[in-house]
């Protein structure tokens, strides 16, 4: 297991540490689910940069059965409701897309890509 999966195994967010950040690319993806603000704002001062954060959004029940499918990972679905308590979507003063993460994961990655593609990363 990575260090970063085993800290946010124990609910520690040890990902997040700006040490971790290393980004020369004009434009960077990175997967973490931070959940709340004050995590948000760590990685964009890290950053030194604009960051454009995705909060994909699926109903519980989406959320669960997705789980339920799952094998072997880190996070188990006992969790989804704390996850779902602790979850601050991003605010009128973060830079986000919210998008439906309903559809098939192919729809969705599409969606993704084409408003990524049209999005502003400016600050």
């Amino acid at each position: 297991m990575s260090p970063a999966r085993s800290g946010m195994g124990t609910g520690f967010p040890s990902d997040l540490a700006p040490k971790e950040i290393h980004a020369p690319a004009p434009k960077l993806v990175v997967a973490c689910s931070a959940l709340k603000r004050a995590y948000r704002a760590r990685l964009a001062e890290a950053a030194g940069r604009p960051l454009l954060f995705v909060l994909l959004e699926a109903s519980r029940e989406t959320l669960a059965r997705r789980l339920a499918g799952r094998r072997g990972h880190f996070m188990p679905a006992s969790l989804l409701d704390s996850q779902l308590a602790t979850l601050e979507p991003p605010g009128a003063s973060e830079k986000a897309i919210i998008a439906s993460a309903e559809a098939t994961h192919v729809k969705v990655v599409d969606t993704l890509i084409d408003t990524l593609s049209r999005a502003s990363f400016a600050g």
